[in-house]
């Protein structure tokens, strides 16, 4: 019996080792990627939010899936994946034309939302983009200038 307790002591004591090396690779990883995208997503995680609260959620809700199918989704959107590069202009603009979110037509407008600073879409973008199990990655305020330059 003393044998089998030794053993797996031992093999305890390998297992915590191997994590805990695990563990401060990744924290090695982030200390030096500081500034990195992590950082960036945080910042702009937090503060879009706040935004999307007081701008958006009263169409298309806190949860982003609107129990009425009036509005259309961000949960989950198909259209927020394959039009990344629109989400600022749509923002800015507003949206007049129908638009088709995961297979079902929309034909509500969307009022713009013109006094917001580039950065503070780029902030509600990043939000909505890794909100409710969304993985759409993050914008950065470089980026959405560049495409409110290109909006009609």
């Amino acid at each position: 019996m003393p044998n089998y307790f030794i053993l797996l002591t031992f093999a305890c004591m390998i297992s915590c080792t191997t994590e805990v090396k695990k563990t401060k690779k990744i924290v090695d990883s982030l200390q030096e990627n500081k500034t990195s995208n992590l950082e960036n997503k945080i910042e702009g995680f937090v503060e879009g939010k706040l935004l999307y609260d007081s701008k958006c959620s009263s169409c298309h809700q806190k949860n982003g899936a609107p129990e009425v199918n009036i509005y259309p989704p961000l949960k989950g959107s198909d259209f927020l994946v394959n039009n990344q590069d629109k989400i600022a202009c749509i923002i800015r603009n507003g949206l007049e034309e129908p638009l088709i979110v995961n297979g079902k037509k929309y034909g509500i407008q969307m009022p713009g939302f013109s006094a917001l600073t580039a950065q503070e879409i780029s902030q509600i973008i990043v939000y909505i983009n890794n909100a409710w199990g969304n993985n759409y990655g993050i914008s950065t305020v470089d980026k959405v200038k560049k495409e409110l330059e290109g909006c009609q």
